[in-house]
């Protein structure tokens, strides 16, 4: 079964990334979310979103999230990073 079915047969309606003993984006939502993602300002990210409705969201091992890639050398620790071990993602449900 793909994860399409997953996600549907469960109720979901976001699923999100799942890295670093946390989760977040990358992350995709049904459209019953978007007038509340687009009421997001500044600073505040979807994560607020995936946190207010956690009972409806779909985790997905997402190991290399947990670099946050906002100068080179965050870019060079990217590319010299082996996650081919999926089993560094936290189990979060």
């Amino acid at each position: 079964m793909g994860i399409r079915y997953e996600v549907i047969g469960a109720g979901c309606s976001v699923v999100a990334s799942r890295y670093g003993g946390s989760y977040g984006v990358p992350a995709l939502f049904g459209k019953a979310h978007f007038a509340e993602l687009a009421t997001l300002e500044g600073a505040v990210g979807a994560k607020q979103v995936i946190q207010k409705h956690l009972q409806k969201v779909h985790l997905l091992p997402f190991p290399e999230g947990e670099i946050d890639v906002d100068t080179p050398g965050d870019f060079a620790r990217l590319q010299s990073t082996n996650y081919s071990d999926t089993s560094k993602s936290a189990d979060l449900n």
